[in-house]
């Protein structure tokens, strides 16, 4: 069973249904195995947004007249509320996100299911850049993603080139005096840069496992990700099993919308088989 993103997920869920001999072994690639940090992002923006709005609606009917029991009152029944639809919302809109954000039930049930087949998964890190030392990952997705006639190497390098020529840019306008320019430029460069980290922030946040790869001996930390699947979290689980492999892409591997047509991605894929599964070429 192969499967990429969500359908790793998909592929582990009906492993464990059918179970051997039907399923001999299961291979992942992009998935979030750990869960998905956006999804963790996303619930608690959603309510935090919720919250601070019931708050609003409180303070404008009650003002500081906390004390007052019925304005108490209105402030738990409204909080409990909204807390209820939001839960709601999340499950009917994106029912997905419910299950796969960091700690949720589904993925510590998931993770906890015995699993007798082999398994391995294969994960990918998108390259920093040259001078700014940025991995420029959403930029790599907008051009995986199928919209521009560009790929992500190419929206890579754009970004990296145009981060450094505003840059450029910026120090010659300081040194001719032309002040508006240079905040112009700085607005663009720093605002790339911002772009860039907030969103490896939303999808890649730091804290997470910083487990050293035994195969490698490779260091992940909260800057590894394929720019929407951070780094621990595409690793199978439970490594200390020897029926348990992985297979990083080290460098400059594809983006999380470019894994499924990278050749990296298929000379990995055709490692894990041959070298894991015992699946030999015809």
């Amino acid at each position: 069973m192969v499967g990429h993103s969500q359908g790793g997920i998909v592929g582990r869920r009906l492993a464990h249904m059918l179970g051997s001999p039907i399923i001999s072994g299961v291979l992942t690639i992009g998935t979030p195995n750990g869960g998905a940090p956006i999804s963790n992002w996303l619930r608690d923006y959603l309510r935090n947004t919720m919250s601070n709005l019931t708050a609003g609606y409180t303070w404008a009917l009650c003002g500081p007249r906390y004390d007052y029991t019925a304005c108490a009152l209105f402030s738990w029944v409204t909080s409990d509320a909204i807390a209820r639809i939001t839960t709601y919302a999340e499950n009917e809109a994106v029912p997905v996100g419910e299950d796969l954000y960091v700690g949720s039930p589904f993925i510590t049930d998931l993770n906890a299911f015995p699993e007798t087949f082999r398994r391995a998964s294969i994960q990918s890190y998108v390259p920093r850049g040259w001078f700014s030392s940025r991995n420029w990952s959403f930029f790599r997705l907008i051009g995986d993603d199928g919209v521009l006639p560009v790929n992500g190497d190419d929206m890579f390098v754009l970004a990296e080139g145009a981060h450094l020529l505003f840059f450029a840019d910026y120090l010659i306008s300081l040194g001719a005096g032309e002040f508006d320019r240079a905040d112009f430029d700085h607005a663009v460069w720093t605002g790339m840069e911002q772009m860039d980290a907030s969103w490896n922030y939303i999808t890649s946040p730091p804290g997470g496992s910083h487990a050293t790869d035994a195969d490698g001996g490779f260091q992940y930390n909260y800057e590894h990700t394929d720019g929407f699947i951070t780094g621990w979290s595409q690793e199978y689980p439970h490594p200390e099993d020897p029926n348990v492999r992985r297979f990083p892409i080290l460098g400059a591997g594809p983006s999380h919308l470019g894994e499924t047509t990278s050749f990296k991605t298929s000379d990995q894929v055709l490692a894990a088989l041959r070298n894991h599964f015992n699946v030999h070429d015809r």
